[in-house]
């Protein structure tokens, strides 16, 4: 992928100093945006500190990434890589608040984005944002580590907030202390794809005002969203670093097509599951994380009835035959699924399933699915709401 890099950072209207601080390495396929705190011109080392020590890390691993093959193995290293430059960066900003007179308990937040090829990953800490638009529709990619958010996500009222004293207090930051718990997420870009990172003074602690869509639809300069909050006169320090994708004008652009077109193919085929349809894209990004891929020749037995299974499968494309007791009973064709129960319990299958053409399956295991709920509460009680909602309906 080609991506076309700019970012701006601007005191505000009610600061005497910048605090936030952002890093466009195009080389090393970096991209990271910083908010300091700790007064006294420690949140300007902080977060100045924080972005050089990631820069630094990632640089010893050039090699690896420019060898990057996308395969899952290589994605579980590419993420580990991620969150040790952000821990590195923890443990660098802490040793600095022990060590200098006047900087206790500084830190920063840090959202940053390593791409690789077409693949994208995100290591979180804090409450500055990472958006992604992709064809007209915004969405937000992290989740912000504060009180308020927290607040909100346990039920209580945004409006019961919004004067809230508890603004900008957080739950997550790089350097409070030398180990700091860091949200991933992979991300595959496609072609048209535009990325905003920002710190809390473009979009606040709540909702993602209605002019950032906006801007970020009309393909706004850095200076242009400075202007708008510097204009609401939000008052703190903002930056905003805009990204835009296409492809690389080296590659072939049936390849890159193809490309674009089997990316949104796995995530709608994930979204026809009825336990995933109410997942926004971020929520659907970590359930792709835990996404298999089978290509399977005709006449191979994907299920035996009676065999006891735990994988929920996806048809991306081809058709499977279902059989019961040696008699057809079903075809299965792309967009369907089958097993989606044995990611709650293994169950033993009741009919056998077996390929009619050159097949193209996604899998998710219950061990992967089990995990997933157990790292994000939110997500799984989403998912068993979704569950129950529709055991109830089959029941009734």
């Amino acid at each position: 992928m080609r991506l076309e890099a700019a970012g701006l950072s601007d005191v505000g209207t009610q600061r005497d100093n910048n605090e936030d601080c952002f890093l466009l390495d195009t080389e090393l396929g970096l991209y990271v945006v910083c908010d300091g705190m700790g007064g006294q011109s420690a949140g300007e080392v902080a977060s100045a500190t924080a972005i050089e020590t990631v820069q630094s890390t990632l640089k010893v691993f050039k090699a690896d990434l420019e060898n990057f093959k996308d395969t899952p193995s290589a994605r579980a290293q590419l993420a580990k890589l991620v969150e040790h430059c952000v821990q590195q960066a923890s443990k660098k900003v802490y040793q600095l608040a022990r060590s200098t007179n006047g900087r206790a308990g500084m830190g920063t937040t840090l959202s940053m984005m390593v791409v690789q090829g077409h693949v994208g990953v995100i290591g979180h800490v804090g409450d500055s944002r990472i958006y992604l638009l992709r064809q007209g529709k915004l969405d937000q990619l992290t989740q912000d580590h504060s009180l308020l958010a927290e607040l909100v996500r346990g039920g209580t009222p945004i409006e019961k907030l919004r004067n809230s004293v508890l603004g900008g207090m957080l739950t997550q930051a790089v350097g409070l202390q030398p180990n700091v718990k860091v949200d991933t997420l992979f991300v595959e870009l496609i072609e048209g794809d535009r990325l905003l990172f920002c710190s809390d003074g473009l979009v606040g602690h709540f909702e993602t005002p209605p002019e950032v869509q906006s801007l970020l639809v009309a393909n706004a300069s850095p200076r242009e969203f400075i202007d708008f909050a510097n204009g609401a006169d939000h008052g703190d320090n903002v930056t905003a670093l805009v990204i835009n994708v296409s492809h690389s004008p080296e590659r072939p652009i049936e390849d890159a097509q193809k490309q674009d077109e089997y990316v949104l193919a796995k995530l709608n085929s994930v979204k026809n599951v009825w336990l995933f349809k109410r997942l926004n894209l971020r929520e659907f990004s970590q359930v792709m994380n835990r996404v298999g891929e089978l290509e399977l020749e005709p006449g191979v037995t994907v299920i035996e009835e009676g065999e006891l299974s735990d994988k929920l499968y996806i048809i991306l494309q081809g058709r499977l035959e279902v059989s019961k007791g040696g008699e057809v009973i079903n075809v299965l064709e792309s967009g369907q699924h089958f097993g989606e129960m044995a990611l709650l319990s293994a169950k033993t299958r009741t009919a056998t399933v077996k390929t009619l053409t050159v097949t193209s399956l996604l899998t998710i295991e219950k061990e992967d699915f089990t995990a997933l709920l157990e790292e994000n509460a939110r997500l799984g009680t989403k998912l068993l709401w979704t569950l129950a909602d529709v055991l109830i309906e089959r029941l009734g």
